[in-house]
């Protein structure tokens, strides 16, 4: 099946871009993942997204994963007249979507970020799906999906660290129980305001304020959150700041809202995207 999208739509963008960990892509450039429980495997071709599933899939729970019917051009066309540096990441990767992801997955998928490259937390995310996860025979291949978190839960420290997630083991498991026992309820965020909602989930062992943000960014579709990693602050100091005295976080804060506005996540994506594959620009 295929789909027309809203405005310039990039594919590899969207998925390759931080955001997620599940999806593997093949020899001929399709991408494996799930979705809503599902399973599909994605590609683009002519302008248009394709989709197959060994179950036939569900297009609306697909088409609102990605995004395909998000407008960007207002926003963008508001950033555009921001600053020549946003310009160039917007025009790097202008079909950028931010992904409506379900929620534990892309909470545990930035619990195992922590100090960790993107290759490296596909890797270990991998690695737990195949051990613990259910999975769908699909082609002659096994496909596995990440454990939902009563299944996490069940398990100790070990077996995950069995997994090569050292030291994140322990706050997986930790998150996984609480909201197994229902101590954290992942529908809550969806009716909190941004900063509300960031104070709920950092009630959860290992999560601060960087992982609340792109989980409320990536999985609320809260526009405001504004997850500064590495790269980020980078950007921040040496662009924004202009290599000045670091400023304090209530002044870095209030820049982010009055300068890049109610879409400033999607400033971020950009950003972050354009200098994490083009380093050489921030030197």
């Amino acid at each position: 099946m295929r789909f027309s999208t809203v405005g310039e739509f990039d594919l590899t963008a969207a998925l390759e871009s931080g955001q997620v960990f599940q999806w593997r892509e093949d020899e001929g450039g399709r991408r494996t993942g799930w979705v809503g429980g599902r399973l599909y495997r994605i590609w683009q071709q002519d302008g248009q997204i394709v989709f197959e599933s060994p179950d036939g899939g569900d297009p609306a729970a697909l088409s609102e994963y990605l995004q395909l019917g998000f407008d960007t051009r207002p926003m963008r066309k508001f950033f555009l007249h921001l600053d020549p540096f946003l310009r160039e990441a917007i025009a790097f990767a202008p079909g950028m979507r931010i992904l409506k992801q379900d929620p534990w997955e892309c909470l545990a998928g930035f619990i195992l970020s922590s100090m960790k490259q993107i290759v490296h937390i596909k890797q270990i995310w991998a690695i737990v799906s195949e051990r613990h996860g259910g999975h769908v025979e699909w082609d002659g291949a096994q496909f596995h999906r990440f454990p939902a978190p009563d299944v996490l839960a069940s398990l100790d420290e070990k077996t995950l660290r069995d997994c090569r997630m050292g030291f994140r083991a322990e706050y997986l498991l930790g998150a996984a129980r609480a909201i197994a026992a229902e101590k954290i309820r992942l529908d809550v965020p969806r009716h909190l305001s941004t900063r509300e909602a960031r104070a709920y989930l950092t009630r959860l062992p290992g999560v601060g304020v960087k992982i609340a943000d792109c989980v409320l960014l990536y999985a609320y579709q809260k526009f405001d959150a504004f997850p500064r990693d590495v790269w980020i602050h980078r950007v921040l100091h040496r662009i924004y700041f202009r290599g000045k005295r670091k400023p304090s976080v209530q002044k870095l804060e209030r820049f982010i809202r009055d300068y890049f506005g109610p879409y400033a996540g999607y400033a971020q994506q950009f950003l972050f995207h354009y200098v994490r594959l083009n380093p050489s620009v921030l030197k």
